[in-house]
């Protein structure tokens, strides 16, 4: 019951995630080179291609996942650092 609880619990996180327009550093991301602000946080994110290392033969496709580019600076008047994959 725990693991179905976890997954369960994976999935929600991750569909609200999507819904809501923002990335994880590290997670999969599907459109090269799109642009969405971190989940909870100020950074820019973009989704970045990486090749994976080659263990023991194994490996060596390529991935895509959300990379931090950019802290985006605190506005003077408060509010959000980043909004709809920009910095405000």
């Amino acid at each position: 019951m725990k693991p179905t609880l976890i997954l369960l619990s994976f999935a929600i996180t991750l569909f609200m995630n999507h819904a809501h327009g923002c990335g994880i550093p590290g997670t999969f991301c599907n459109t090269w080179g799109a642009k969405a602000c971190e989940c909870n946080g100020g950074h820019l994110l973009e989704c970045q291609v990486t090749v994976a290392p080659m263990v023991d033969g194994q490996g060596g496709e390529t991935e895509a996942f959300w990379t931090k580019i950019r802290n985006c600076p605190v506005p003077s008047g408060g509010g959000l650092q980043c909004v709809n994959g920009a910095c405000s």
